[in-house]
């Protein structure tokens, strides 16, 4: 019997590698279909995952041949690589892709380049945010103009005899009586931190803002050896100013905090049904209206080049700082009507401008003797 050998090419996913099925007999010997090295069982073959809708086969090959003849009328020499990262949905599903390809798109006589991600199934396309910015299909608001039939003025924040009588709350920085006290858990070792470099363009600024500090009270110098050592931290303000921080993320981890609730925007508004007149009273320095005690103004020393100084007064980024001060104003505000702490500003409302004066006047009374 002559002998008789078949070689079947199979298409594989990307068309790049193929899978040889030999059958037939030879030399008299009957032989079953094997197949080459790169072998993939039927159900999990990329080559099968397409049913055709008239026949019910699954038959990839011919679905993307009819993909890339469609894609040709759009691109002469299509060019489909590899996805590197996975394309995710809103929701972080992961989604399966073929591929992804570089097309040039045209939206009101203007080109662009928009990078496809080719999935396996039938659904609408869709393009992404940056894309949609890229070729002004949006366009960001950053203003919003609106307008009322209330006729507005302009007018100075505190009345001529408000500013003269209470110009001296708003100069300098403030003080609450009494001293806070950091309460930390003692079972948590200390940890002293080494100094911190800073860039030479810097330097004189950071040692100007840390006089600056010195001499209104804010910080002073330690000489003494401390249990807790943070890093000083700069930060360079939009005005080009320095802003002296710590970095207390292992004191943080000690210290207990009074978890004190703070009451919502929206909490505060139901309570001024009647309001339409506001201010805001807004505290400088906010925290460093607070002063701290010997024991916890030692554990707010901070290394710099410049030796060692400690916190005399609440540093910002205490993790308990932001319930401490908000919990001091709302109880100094507490039995005023029409006045309100939030975190660090207390607003005040009335009815009219006579009663909003007037209850802005109680405030600064309390503010002037705390």
């Amino acid at each position: 019997m002559e002998s008789e050998d078949k070689t079947i090419n199979m298409l594989n996913k990307q068309g790049s590698r193929s899978n040889n099925f030999t059958s037939g007999k030879k030399y008299g010997k009957q032989y079953t279909p094997q197949r080459g090295l790169l072998q993939n069982n039927k159900g999990q073959s990329p080559n099968f995952t397409n049913k055709c809708k008239n026949c019910g086969a699954r038959h990839r090959c011919k679905v993307q041949r009819t993909f890339l003849h469609k894609l040709k009328t759009i691109c002469s020499h299509p060019i489909i690589t590899k996805q590197v990262s996975p394309l995710r949905s809103y929701s972080g599903y992961i989604i399966d892709t073929v591929g992804v390809i570089n097309l040039r798109c045209s939206y009101k006589c203007q080109d662009h380049a928009v990078k496809f991600h080719i999935v396996d199934r039938n659904v609408q396309s869709v393009i992404g945010a940056k894309t949609c910015e890229a070729m002004k299909l949006l366009k960001r608001i950053h203003s919003i103009t609106h307008t009322s039939n209330l006729q507005e003025t302009t007018k100075p924040f505190l009345p001529e005899k408000l500013e003269q009588q209470y110009g001296d709350l708003f100069t300098g920085l403030g003080c609450l009586p009494g001293t806070h006290t950091i309460r930390i858990n003692k079972t948590v070792a200390p940890v002293v931190h080494a100094p911190r470099k800073i860039p030479i363009a810097i330097r004189d600024k950071v040692k100007a803002e840390l006089d600056r500090m010195e001499d209104i009270g804010v910080i002073f110098k330690q000489q003494e050896p401390t249990q807790w050592v943070n890093s000083m931290v700069t930060v360079i303000k939009p005005n080009g100013k320095i802003r002296i921080c710590i970095d207390p993320r292992d004191l943080n981890k000690a210290i207990l905090r009074e978890h004190y609730p703070l009451k919502t925007v929206e909490e505060v508004i139901s309570q001024m049904p009647n309001a339409k007149v506001f201010s805001k009273l807004d505290a400088t320095s906010g925290f460093w209206h607070i002063q701290l005690d010997e024991p916890s103004s030692k554990l707010c020393t901070f290394n710099t080049p410049f030796g060692r100084y400690r916190f005399a007064r609440l540093p910002f980024e205490i993790n308990s700082a932001s319930e401490v001060f908000p919990k001091i104003v709302s109880e100094m505000v507490s039995d005023l009507e029409g006045a309100e702490a939030i975190i660090d500003d207390i607003l005040i409302w009335g009815s009219d401008q006579k009663e909003h004066d007037m209850r802005l006047k109680q405030v600064l009374d309390r503010a002037r003797e705390t």
